[in-house]
Parts: structure tokens; C-alpha cells; sequence
């Protein structure tokens, strides 16, 4: 039986920042595969980073 892992988003194993450098993704892994919470800077468009 696994144990349980305490990780946080808060202190992210891997940090990946956007093109344009407006946000960045930071990342934990766990055993099923990685979670991540994106942040967003002021000037940061979906349209325009999504659609090209």
C-alpha cells in the first residue's frame, strides 16, 4: 500500500514561464502524473495566445 505525499503547488518542483513571459506554470509531480497551477500576469490575452 502507497503512502501518502505531501507536496505544494506553493513551492513548485518546476517552474515553466510563458512565451511572452506574461504568467508561469509551476508543477509538482505525484505518481500518476504531473499537477500544475497556472499564473497570469496583467496583459495576458486567451485570444491571443491561443488562436494563431
Amino acid at each position: 500500500m502507497a503512502g501518502l505525499i505531501r507536496k505544494s503547488l506553493d513551492s513548485p518542483e518546476e517552474t515553466r514561464p510563458f512565451e511572452d513571459g506574461k504568467g508561469k506554470l509551476g508543477l509538482v509531480n505525484l505518481e500518476g502524473g504531473p499537477v500544475g497551477r497556472a499564473t497570469f500576469e496583467p496583459g495576458w490575452q486567451w485570444l491571443v495566445r491561443t488562436i494563431r
